[in-house]
């Protein structure tokens, strides 16, 4: 059965990690970018991968919502997680944590956190602002941890049963 692939994106780093993902395993994959696109039926599926981002401390509430309404089902697949953000250690940790709910972060087979961008064209200047005095940058950065995404894909690809 192939796997499905949600992920929320903002500024497109989300989009870039989960495109990877999907590119990497072994299995049939189906992306959805649930800003955009309508979720099929998770029926035809045995593994569900979910990524988000999270800015100033909460994910989309697109997401948020479609984690709440479809809890039930997803603990029924075999499950992936992944969080692009630009904390590290511990303030990552907590943010994972803080972005999926408990039952779902114990279910997971692989959970990862990829690292995230600072992609100033793309935001707006509300937002400039607020990553300049955060976070003290003014100019593009990327931290996006290849390690754990390589990992994670790699935890993925373990668990299919390709006979």
């Amino acid at each position: 059965m192939p796997t499905l692939l949600i992920y929320s994106t903002k500024h497109g780093t989300t989009e870039k990690i989960a495109l990877d993902i999907s590119k990497n395993l072994l299995d049939e994959v189906k992306v959805v970018n649930l800003e955009k696109e309508r979720v099929p039926s998770f029926h035809h599926y045995e593994t569900i991968i979910i990524g988000t981002s999270i800015h100033m401390g909460k994910i989309p509430k697109k997401m948020d919502k479609f984690l709440q309404r479809n809890e039930r089902v997803i603990l029924t697949k075999r499950l992936g997680l992944f969080l692009c953000c630009m904390k590290e250690g511990e303030e990552a940790k907590l943010q994972f944590e803080s972005s999926f709910s408990s039952p779902i972060r114990g279910h997971a087979i692989s959970q990862a956190l990829c690292g995230g961008e600072f992609i100033f064209s793309k935001m707006n200047f509300l937002e400039r602002k607020i990553i300049h005095k955060v976070a003290g940058e003014k100019n593009d950065l990327s931290a996006i941890n290849k390690e754990n995404i390589d990992n994670f894909i790699n935890e993925i690809n373990s668990t299919y049963d390709l006979c």
